[in-house]
């Protein structure tokens, strides 16, 4: 199958970012799963066996990478980083963020009148910090505390604390219809 759109990104931290439209199969799943694969294989430049842990994180043995993979409606996201521990989100810019902002923005945002695209980039963060930091992030991120509010622009930095630990966060990419949000685990705060 041919993939479409494929888009590279390494952001200033060394991740390489790869996006690509979603191929169409008979279900959503394997959608996603075939997608994965091409898109692999297209990175690597050969077949690629990606495994999972107990807990569902992705890894893959033989390339000495850390990996990240997010779906969106019709976006495929893999991030790779040969030296921390990533998590990357891609998140459509849907108007559904407005109506559940109360579940998953910091408290002393709730009742703001923010626009989708700071919507989309507190949803990706947290959803990002989850991947990397996983459990101690919290139902919904309800663990996770803001070094700086985020406003939703493109390289956009900051970090976040969870339990003792500090996490960067960057806003990779923003388009009409997405945005993509990676973070990892660091010792310093921007």
């Amino acid at each position: 199958m041919k993939l479409n759109n494929i888009e590279h990104i390494t952001t200033d931290k060394q991740t390489d970012i790869y996006i690509c439209d979603i191929l169409k199969e008979n279900s959503r799943r394997l959608s996603e799963k075939t997608t994965e694969s091409e898109l692999l294989n297209y990175i690597f430049g050969k077949t690629i066996d990606l495994q999972h842990t107990a807990e569902g994180k992705p890894f893959i043995n033989e390339a000495g990478v850390n990996i990240s993979i997010s779906h969106s409606r019709n976006k495929l996201c893999i991030a790779l980083d040969k030296n921390k521990t990533i998590g990357v989100d891609i998140e459509e810019l849907h108007p559904r963020l407005e109506r559940v902002k109360e579940k998953f923005l910091p408290i002393k945002r709730r009742k703001e009148a923010l626009p989708l695209i700071t919507l989309a980039a507190y949803w990706s963060a947290i959803e990002a910090l989850y991947k990397v930091a996983g459990e101690k992030a919290g139902a919904i991120g309800e663990n996770i505390v803001f070094a700086t509010s985020i406003i939703g622009r493109k390289n956009e930095k900051t970090t976040a604390k969870i339990a003792d630990k500090n996490y960067g966060l960057e806003i990779v990419e923003i388009t009409s219809e997405y945005e993509i949000v990676v973070a990892w685990e660091c010792m310093r705060t921007y």
